[in-house]
């Protein structure tokens, strides 16, 4: 028998609900969960956002060792950054196993913190064994903030009276989205031009049945 959970009877079901701009977002953190692999020595923290004003979400694993084991130093940042915003201090994080036996860390959880990210469009991964192709949304954490008062770790340490990180983000955003779309439009303009290339292929043929 399956598993009743009177939450889920809350949950919005609308189409487009995941992040799909870049921007800076004030986040609430609905899943943190801890990655281990089975099959190499790659480790990841696997955060769940939901943007507060926009109400839209995304799944981001932030991995801080690869696939050898080693360090990845840019993701370790990040994470040190935002349990530093947490007030959380490193050496009292623990993890606790959820309904489903995986393990999750309840003090990261439901707290706010703010986002800068990047939406990079939707990515293809095809299953090798069933050959299904799978699509998904791709980000990239450019760093946290704090909610309120807009400043990074690092404005915060250094006392900068005027911070300047998120302003200079924001700007960047309205850049980076604008590539983007011009991108998917080009994509999409050679996604149809190839269809009626092949549509007209189709018909020349159907012209010589022999």
């Amino acid at each position: 028998m399956w598993t009743y959970d009177e939450k889920q009877l809350r949950e919005k079901n609308l189409p487009g609900m995941s992040i799909k701009e870049s921007a800076c977002y004030e986040c609430k953190i609905e899943r943190a969960e801890l990655f281990k692999s089975d099959v190499n020595k790659s480790e990841a923290l696997i955060l769940t956002f939901r943007a507060l004003k926009e109400d839209r979400t995304a799944r981001i694993p932030l991995f801080y060792k690869n696939k050898k084991g080693v360090e990845q130093i840019f993701n370790s940042k990040h994470i040190n950054q935002l349990v530093y915003l947490l007030k959380i201090k490193h050496e009292n994080l623990k993890t606790e196993l959820d309904e489903e036996g995986k393990e999750i860390f309840p003090m990261i959880e439901n707290r706010i913190v703010g986002v800068f990210l990047s939406y990079q469009g939707v990515s293809e991964v095809i299953d090798e064994i069933t050959g299904e192709i799978n699509y998904f949304n791709e980000y990239q954490i450019r760093g946290f903030y704090h909610s309120k008062s807009r400043k990074t770790t690092q404005e915060i340490i250094e006392k900068i009276e005027t911070p300047q990180t998120y302003e200079i983000w924001e700007k960047n955003f309205l850049l980076e989205n604008k590539l983007r779309e011009k991108k998917e439009q080009e994509r999409g303009t050679a996604v149809i031009k190839q269809y009626m290339k092949s549509q007209n292929n189709m018909n020349d043929d159907a012209d010589f049945p022999f």
